[in-house]
């Protein structure tokens, strides 16, 4: 029908638009959406599609040893907040 941002039922093309109402497509979503849109180039311009990237490797990678120097760290932090507690202690007694 004139004047709607749909196409009329039984034509083939269910819940197309045919033109860009903003506030018609609005109303159509439960949700708020943002103020743009996207065309597609007509013709040869257009180019290919956009090629999806290859899922990231899940090998062991530099995390072991991340893994180790973070330990390592917290063990120094350990051993070095003991060894100051003794000593504030024994300074303390005598």
């Amino acid at each position: 029908p004139q004047g709607s941002g749909f196409a009329a039922r039984g034509d083939g093309f269910p819940d197309t638009w045919f033109r860009l109402d903003g506030g018609e497509i609005a109303a159509a979503f439960p949700y708020r959406l943002a103020p743009v849109y996207v065309r597609r180039l007509a013709g040869d311009t257009a180019g290919p599609a956009p090629a999806g990237l290859a899922p990231p490797e899940l090998g062991d990678g530099p995390h072991l040893s991340y893994a180790v120097q973070w330990f390592s760290f917290a063990t120094i932090a350990l051993v070095g907040w003991i060894v100051l507690v003794a000593r504030s202690r024994r300074g303390s007694e005598g």
